[in-house]
């Protein structure tokens, strides 16, 4: 973002202009003013027409002196020359002092004789058209004449010797004087040392003379013009030509003209200004309005809303009006209008590119900051620093946009956003309101791909972490879901509902210390690895290995609705490859084992714990305590498996009826207070004998009388369980227990709870 808005090629800034020339041309229309203007063109075909009459260009003053008081007797409301008359005219080798000393001398000749030769006189003085266009200047007002400022401040520190003398600035400024406008503190437009002013008669004469400046972009087109300019080292801005017609039709003179930052006031008018003091021209496109006429260098390719009159044809009809016939114009063109006179004509360089065409007269650019003013009609940019704050803030955006959404979401969010917010600026633009649009979507758009990139490198990495962390605990199916949806993954610790599975090798301390210890480690890794792959299987997670034990848990990382359907399966299975397992060692006269199974499900807290250099994923809490103390409860009860309440109602409330549970009554484990009612897992219900589920009634009736302490029914039905199945251990367990509390009597205060012997 930073590169954005410093833009050391300017290629951000270059995009901008693109897009603003684009909204200037979606936005092109006229305003109510824009008939107010009428412009005498200066054209090829003028040039090539009037050349027999007044021959080539430029032609005598008096022409333009004539057309002055033709417009204001038309009742032009301001006449505007946008052409410069810096010198007097030197026509005749005769010099001024000699036709003085004629002039003194035929003052002796009889009046009738006197006037021809006054006449001849009058023909060759050199001054005649400076004096016809001086005084039409005078009498015709409002007329504003043109100057045109140079040496800018970059040429002035190349080369200094090109700053006009002390003396000259000084009667440059004399002469400018009645223009000039003090600027306020922090009003800085651009500053000249140098400039062309009309000869100083005619500048006198002028109701006011302004710069005709124009400076363009770095890539060509005038988007910007500057209501005033500085002369030299003071602190005033000298007017433009526009700026002058603006405030001459609107009756303001121009020392009621006031700049404060940010704007230049024409009585109620404000235009608004940069820190730079240029205005951006809200140029009105459109179409050509005036006579088409063809030629080589004339521009038929331009188009303009506002009306072009060729000079020619004005001059025509003066001369049909003088002769009391009816010219081609109509008798109101002129009325009430500001009339610029300026040239389209390729040969008198007056040519500026512009948003609308490569090609476009200086005088068009005029005439559209008037109609700007007249019409109130400013374009008025987002001012500093709101443009680094939405660069910033579309920056930030867009990079929490691609850290939110997946590539594909992410990318199609994006466009969507940053296409209406390019509509939101070209609607503003018709608004008048110029909001900058390369710098926010360049941020917007880079933002988004470097956010996206950091991702991808971030998501790798997890990955690879991921991969290292769970690849030796996770089954591949479900490392690569995890994988594939790593937002499902939170490795932080966080409290959820777990099924834990503890299982431990019955007897394995008295079994390795009969075996060495190489054939233990073999028998080891062989039996683990074929419980892993029962936990895997179901999509489990190894938790951990404790000696011969195997901790395992589901639904983490992944969510498993199903965990503890998931977590008696895989106990099942566990006891199901052990026996394969065995009768594949007893073949190989191997030692056989036997294993204990312990399943609590709860809420438990899971995820990455250990130190600040090792960690490990793992769960912790009570619940998980309950279900380690399950496992070694086998053994007093004689079972393989023991699951506890919230196991057995978890797994019937997803597949209710296809696991035989035995309820073995309430327990109180060693440590705790309060009873935890144990089921045993006896299988999948549709494999359980019907012999088995017999005795397994039998057991339930036996074990209410003795919750009831009724202990000889109760002694009396535990045998009858054995009768039915003489290898039950539970039955075993509660015979021996009851015979032993009909010795002793009942405890005061009997509730049916067994204490746990020992861990």
């Amino acid at each position: 973002m930073l590169l954005i808005l410093w833009d050391p090629g300017g290629m951000v800034a270059e995009w901008e202009r693109r897009t603003l020339d684009a909204r200037y041309r979606f936005a092109a229309a006229p305003t109510e003013k824009t008939t107010s203007i009428v412009i005498v063109d200066i054209d090829e075909e003028s040039i090539k027409s009037l050349e027999p009459t007044f021959g080539r260009w430029p032609w005598p003053r008096e022409v333009h002196g004539m057309l002055a008081r033709y417009l204001a007797r038309k009742g032009a409301r301001v006449t505007a020359f946008d052409v410069i008359f810096s010198e007097r005219v030197r026509r005749a080798n005769l010099g001024e002092e000699e036709l003085r000393e004629l002039r003194r001398r035929i003052t002796k000749i009889p009046r009738t004789g006197r006037e021809p030769v006054e006449e001849f006189l009058d023909r060759i003085d050199p001054t005649r058209g400076d004096r016809i266009l001086v005084s039409a200047t005078a009498d015709a007002s409002p007329v504003i004449h043109s100057c045109i400022f140079y040496v800018t401040e970059a040429e002035f520190r190349r080369n200094p010797a090109l700053q006009a003398e002390p003396a000259e600035m000084n009667h440059y400024r004399k002469i400018l004087k009645p223009e000039r406008i003090l600027l306020p503190e922090g009003f800085a437009p651009p500053r000249f040392h140098n400039v062309t002013l009309p000869f100083e008669e005619l500048s006198d004469a002028a109701w006011a003379v302004g710069h005709t400046n124009y400076t363009p972009d770095p890539d060509g087109p005038c988007r910007r013009a500057f209501p005033l300019l500085r002369l030299g080292d003071e602190p005033y801005g000298y007017p433009s030509l526009s700026v002058l017609a603006a405030a001459a039709a609107l009756g303001i003179t121009p020392e009621k003209i006031r700049a404060e930052p940010g704007r230049v006031l024409l009585g109620d008018r404000a235009i608004p200004v940069d820190r730079k003091g240029g205005m951006l021209i809200h140029y009105q496109g459109g179409r050509m309005v005036g006579a088409k006429r063809g030629g080589a260098g004339y521009l038929r390719n331009f188009k303009s809303f506002y009306k072009y009159i060729p000079f020619d044809v004005v001059l025509l009809q003066m001369q049909e009006e003088a002769a009391s016939r009816k010219g081609p114009l109509p008798e109101d063109v002129f009325r009430d209008k500001v009339v610029l006179i300026g040239s389209t004509a390729a040969g008198l360089m007056d040519l500026r590119a512009t948003p609308f065409s490569a090609i476009t007269p200086g005088v068009e650019i005029h005439a559209n900051v008037i109609d700007s003013i007249l019409a109130r009609r400013f374009l008025r940019a987002l001012p500093d620093p709101y443009p680094a704050v939405l660069v910033v803030g579309a920056g930030l955006v867009a990079a929490l946009l691609a850290f939110r959404f997946s590539p594909w979401w992410g990318t199609a969010v994006i466009v969507i956003l940053g296409a209406l917010y390019s509509v939101l600026a070209w609607f503003l633009f018709t608004r008048d309101l110029v909001f900058p649009v390369a710098a926010p979507e360049a941020a917007w758009f880079f933002s988004f791909g470097a956010g996206m990139v950091g991702r991808v490198v971030r998501e790798m990495r997890e990955k690879h972490r991921v991969r290292n962390l769970f690849g030796r605990y996770l089954s591949s199916a479900v490392l690569e879901e995890v994988l594939k949806y790593p937002e499902a993954l939170r490795l932080e610790a966080q409290r959820r509902e777990i099924t834990v599975l503890f299982s431990d090798i019955t007897g394995f301390t008295s079994l390795s210390e009969d075996i060495p210890p190489e054939e233990i480690s073999a028998l080891l890794n062989e039996y683990l690895t074929r419980m892993v792959d029962c936990v895997l299987a179901t999509d489990g997670i190894l938790d951990k290995f404790i000696g011969d034990a195997v901790v395992a848990e589901w639904n983490a990382p992944r969510h498993q609705e199903d965990h503890a359907v998931r977590a008696c399966r895989t106990a099942l299975m566990m006891i199901e490859e052990l026996g394969r397992l065995n009768r594949e060692w007893e073949a190989q006269k191997k030692p056989m084992l036997s294993v204990r199974i312990g399943i609590n499900t709860g809420d438990m807290v899971v995820g990455d714990m250990g130190s600040d250099k090792i960690v490990d994923y793992t769960v912790i809490g009570n619940e998980v305590n309950t279900g380690a103390r399950l496992e070694p409860l086998n053994k007093m009860f004689g079972t393989v498996i023991l699951v506890s309440r919230k196991t057995r109602d978890a797994v019937e409330e997803r597949e209710s009826g296809r696991f035989f549970f035995r309820f073995l009554g309430r327990i109180r484990l060693v440590g705790r207070h309060l009873p935890l009612e144990v089921f045993e897992l006896c299988g999948e219900r549709a494999r359980i004998p019907e012999e088995q589920r017999k005795a397994f009634a039998t057991f339930g009736e036996a074990l209410e009388e003795f919750r009831r302490g009724r202990i000889e029914e109760a002694v009396e039905r535990f045998e009858e369980v054995l009768r039915i199945w003489p290898d039950d251990g539970p039955a075993r367990f509660y015979r021996d227990y009851a015979l032993r509390l009909r010795k002793t009597g009942l405890p005061e205060g009997w509730d049916g709870v067994v204490e746990q012997i020992s861990k």
